[in-house]
C-alpha cells in the first residue's frame, strides 16, 4: 500500500532556514532505503571554514549527499560542544531527507549526547525515532525537548500529541495481537482443556 506522506517544515542550519520535507515513511512498510555511508572524517581532507554554510546551501538545494559530506567534514574540525551538536543534528535532518531513518536516529543520539540541553536536538531525534516506529522513545525525546526549551510550541501543539496518539494505537494493536494469539492457542487446545481452562 502506498503511504500517505505529510509535509512539515524542517529547519536547517543555525539560522534555522525553513525547508519543506516529506515525513514518516514509517507508515509505509514497502519502502526500504539503504543507509548511506557516512565517510570517516579523516578521509575527507582539509577544512573549509564555510563547510557548515555550504552544507546548509546544499541541503536547501536538495543536494543531501553533498550536505552530509559538508557537515561530516566540519565535524572533524569543530571544537565547540554546541557547534558539534548542531552538526550532528544537521546530519540527522539530512539523513531523514534521504530516507535513512536509522542512521538519522544515530546522528540524533550523537547530537543529544554532545549537548543534552539543546531542545532542537531532542526534537530532531524524536522525529527520527517516530520515523522508525519507536513512538515511546519519540514521546520521551519530545518531552526532553520541551524540558530543555519550552518555547518549542510546535512540539507541544502538534508533534508530541501526534506521537502520543501513534503510541496509543501501537499499544492497542499489540494488545489485540496478544489477545488474538491467546484465542488461537485456546482454539487449538483439546476440547477438555478448553472447558477446564
Amino acid at each position: 500500500a502506498m503511504a500517505r506522506k505529510e509535509s512539515v517544515k524542517v529547519q536547517l542550519g543555525w539560522k534555522r532556514t525553513v525547508v519543506k520535507r516529506k515525513v514518516c515513511s514509517v507508515f509505509s512498510q514497502d519502502e526500504d532505503h539503504a543507509a548511506p555511508e557516512i565517510p570517516p572524517a579523516a578521509s575527507l581532507g582539509g577544512c573549509n571554514p564555510r563547510l557548515r554554510e555550504q552544507g546548509n546551501e546544499c541541503a536547501e538545494a536538495g543536494k543531501f549527499s553533498e550536505a552530509l559530506l559538508c557537515f561530516t567534514k566540519a565535524l572533524k574540525f569543530v571544537t565547540d560542544t554546541r557547534e558539534a551538536a548542531v552538526l550532528h543534528e544537521l546530519c540527522a535532518q539530512v539523513l531523514l531527507e534521504m530516507g535513512s531513518h536509522f542512521p538519522a536516529v544515530q546522528a540524533g543520539e550523537r547530537c543529544v549526547a554532545t549537548d543534552p540541553s539543546w531542545g532542537e536536538g531532542w526534537q530532531t531525534l524524536a522525529r527520527a525515532q517516530a520515523n522508525i516506529g519507536e513512538f515511546e522513545l519519540a514521546v520521551q525525546s519530545y518531552q526532553r525537548a520541551l524540558e530543555a526549551d519550552s518555547s518549542l510550541i510546535h512540539i507541544q501543539q502538534q508533534e508530541l500529541p501526534y506521537a502520543k496518539e501513534k503510541l496509543q494505537q501501537k499499544i492497542k494493536l499489540d494488545q489485540t495481537a496478544l489477545e488474538a494469539g491467546q484465542l488461537c492457542r485456546a482454539l487449538r487446545a483439546p476440547p477438555c482443556a478448553r472447558i477446564l481452562g
